[in-house]
């Protein structure tokens, strides 16, 4: 799997990978450390580097403020 970017679902932040068939996996923060545990004891350095990097952007992310609530 490949991290390509980070996206709103349902008002909720999710990471999205793309396996190798091709479909696009949308997991949420908990599901993406459960992959990185899960790839930790499998010594797949590539995809805990993935996790590594979706992680960081999720974090990063901050919701854009409403315009509505000015006061």
């Amino acid at each position: 799997m490949k991290f390509l970017y980070i996206d709103v679902k349902k008002r909720k932040i999710v990471a999205v990978f793309q396996n190798a068939k091709g479909d696009n996996l949308f997991l949420s923060k908990d599901e993406v450390i459960e992959q990185k545990i899960k790839h930790q004891k499998l010594s797949s350095w590539q995809m805990i580097q993935h996790c590594d990097d979706a992680l960081e952007a999720m974090n990063d992310y901050k919701p854009p403020k409403r315009w509505w609530k000015f006061w």
